[in-house]
């Protein structure tokens, strides 16, 4: 397989997501590289089976958000309740912006996981 073919493949993406606050650069890369892999995204575009794809959230290993498709009157952002920790509540809010009124119960979260996944 030649580079130029492999580019033009959707691959998922693996990113960092958050505010890494520092107007130093070596100082936000370095903020970056000590907590970015505590908050990673990965994005997996959508295919020929699927024209929506889907991007997950992770705190640490665990889910806590994802972009995806529903239904035609559910898509969009989907958040977790923070029941985990301080520093899964700080990831929740670069995420979301801090709107815990839109937080989903970890059940009612992962049965639209559920069907998300299957339209990604």
């Amino acid at each position: 397989m030649t580079a130029k073919k492999m580019k033009s493949e959707n691959i998922p993406t693996l990113l960092s997501y958050g505010d890494y606050s520092s107007s130093n650069l070596t100082e936000k890369l370095s903020l970056l590289a000590i907590y970015g892999a505590h908050c990673m995204m990965l994005k997996i575009p959508p295919s020929n089976k699927n024209k929506y794809g889907i991007t997950l959230y992770f705190s640490y290993s665990t889910l806590i958000a994802f972009r995806g498709f529903i239904n035609e009157e559910k898509c969009g952002l989907f958040t977790v309740k923070n029941t985990f920790s301080n520093t899964t509540g700080k990831h929740l809010n670069f995420i979301d912006g801090g709107r815990k009124e839109k937080r989903l119960e970890y059940n009612a979260f992962i049965k639209l996981f559920n069907k998300a996944i299957k339209n990604a």
